[in-house]
């Protein structure tokens, strides 16, 4: 189905195709293009919403902080966490070691 029909058979028009070409490019959607339209599954969706579930408990730690102290917080504990943790550790070390590189230049 089309990303306007996905829209509005499996979220009720509470997005618009814009949301999903988002997720797609967070890796969080498999779109199938042929021609020059954008396709997607109704699998693809069921995975996708899997992706994008947010854990209860998860919610329940951050109520009432900002996004970047939860960055901060999460990036201070030593182990363990999600892997959504771990990926924005990687990516803040990957952009201190671009930072310091280009400071040396």
């Amino acid at each position: 189905m089309t990303l306007d029909q996905a829209c509005k058979l499996e979220f009720g028009g509470a997005i618009k195709p814009g949301t999903l070409k988002a997720e797609h490019r967070r890796g969080n959607l498999v779109l199938e293009r042929i021609g020059n339209k954008d396709f997607v599954t109704r699998i693809a969706i069921r995975e996708m919403r899997r992706k994008c579930q947010v854990d209860q408990s998860e919610r329940a730690r951050d109520f009432g902080f900002s996004q970047s102290a939860r960055i901060a917080t999460a990036a201070s504990r030593p182990h363990g966490g999600s892997s959504v943790t771990a990926t924005q550790s990687a990516a803040l070390d990957a952009l201190k070691v671009s930072v310091a590189g280009l400071k040396r230049h």
